[in-house]
């Protein structure tokens, strides 16, 4: 049996491959074709069709996720991207980690429904509380990081109440 899965996301191919070597079905794949034994049909069968309809979710969760970083959408419009809720909002997170000689800084931009937006930012804090201070420019800094974080996210809380947001 043969599967041309030259159309399918890379991404799509690579976790069908996987999980037909992690089932032990014994396989060829070349120049995006996969071939394999008559007897694995239905198996093989399975697994593509939840992957594809795996890619096919990720998909719309990127479209939505650009159109929402890319234009005004509402948050009724927009979905989360780690759990496909909605309402969701742009939420930009950063962080700051002081080191002795050298200082890093992170940056996270999601669309981010209520609960998953409260989770990014408890984490972003969490690190920046504690590992944002080392070094004279990381100790005035980073209490900036954490103000302005506490700032977007409160914004980014409204916007999913449905309240305008005063920045």
């Amino acid at each position: 049996m043969r599967y041309d899965l030259s159309d399918l996301d890379a991404a799509e191919r690579l976790m069908i491959l996987g999980e037909i070597e992690g089932s032990q079905i014994s396989h060829q794949f070349e120049d995006g074709v996969l071939s394999i034994g008559h007897v694995d049909e239905a198996s093989v069968d399975q697994i593509i069709e939840t992957w594809e309809a795996w890619g096919e979710q990720e998909r719309e969760f990127r479209e939505h996720a650009d159109a929402a970083i890319a234009s005004d959408a509402r948050p009724d419009q927009m979905r989360c991207e780690q759990c496909g809720n909605s309402p969701a909002a742009r939420l930009v997170l950063r962080r700051h980690v002081g080191l002795v000689i050298m200082r890093t800084f992170h940056q996270l931009q999601l669309v981010l429904c209520d609960s998953c937006g409260e989770i990014a930012y408890k984490d972003f804090q969490k690190q920046a509380a504690t590992k944002g201070w080392l070094g004279i420019t990381s100790a005035v800094s980073n209490p900036v990081v954490m103000a302005t974080n506490a700032k977007n996210r409160r914004k980014h809380h409204q916007a999913l109440q449905g309240r305008g947001v005063n920045g």
